[in-house]
């Protein structure tokens, strides 16, 4: 029984330094070495290596941009749209007698690319009266004749219906401070001839003084029609205001 025991022990033992031999030789913990093949003539083949599948990795499409332009056609499309809509509102306007949608869509209407619906717009603010003066003044450099000459004989008929001097110079000087038009100007200027010589006077003189560039200009030719002399400075304007002055006021202590 004893010896039983003796060579289990040493079976065990053999077994042992069996498995510590093999795994000492591959080493633990590593991927075990391909065992060579002997073919049927003896020699060694070269041992398979079986490849480990690498997942592939699925590729994505761009995304489609969003910030492509609209086609040409469809940018027109809309500027019709807004004309229509334009002059939709002009009509409106006149229809209600609603002033206040031509001038709170002012910068949209004088944008638009239709000289119609500009010049319907002038029309509409000439109908309203003077009080839009300064709104119709925009249309007066407008790149289209025909809606250019409507604001100018609109600018010219508010001015010639003004009856007090005072409201009238006051209009045309306020004119004057905003227009770059030459026959705008001329125009406008050529009001101050229905006045006194005086009033007319002070106001070129006023406007040489605060108008535009092309305002002083164009007061500088009125000034020529009204005295027949050139324009030389404002010492003499005002010695020929305070001439005419007195003037006017002996020809009024006579009557």
């Amino acid at each position: 029984m004893r010896r039983s025991y003796i060579l289990a022990a040493i079976a065990l033992v053999a077994a042992g330094i069996a498995a510590f031999l093999m795994f000492g030789q591959n080493g633990f913990g590593r991927e075990a070495k391909p065992t060579p093949v002997r073919d049927s003539s003896g020699k060694t083949a070269p041992a398979k290596v079986t490849k480990t599948a690498t997942p592939k990795t699925e590729t994505k499409k761009p995304a489609k941009r969003t910030d492509a332009k609209p086609p040409a056609n469809r940018a027109a499309a809309t500027d019709r749209a807004s004309d229509e809509a334009l002059a939709k509102l002009v009509n409106q306007a006149l229809k209600e007698e609603r002033p206040n949608l031509i001038v709170d869509n002012l910068a949209a209407i004088m944008a638009s690319p239709d000289p119609e619906v500009r010049q319907d717009a002038v029309e509409a603010l000439a109908w309203f009266g003077e009080r839009y003066l300064g709104e119709m003044l925009g249309f007066v450099s407008d790149e289209d004749e025909e809606v250019r000459e409507a604001a100018r004989n609109a600018c010219e008929t508010f001015i010639s219906e003004i009856e007090d001097e005072g409201a009238k110079v006051k209009t045309i000087e306020f004119v004057t401070k905003f227009a770059t038009d030459k026959v705008m100007l001329d125009c406008a200027l050529a009001a101050l001839e229905d006045l006194k010589d005086s009033i007319a006077l002070n106001a070129l003189y006023n406007v040489i003084l605060n108008g535009t560039s092309a305002a002083k200009e164009a007061a500088k030719r009125q000034y020529k029609m009204m005295t027949g002399v050139e324009y030389s400075s404002f010492v003499e304007l005002r010695k020929r205001q305070i001439a005419a002055k007195e003037r006017e006021a002996a020809e009024d202590a006579d009557e």
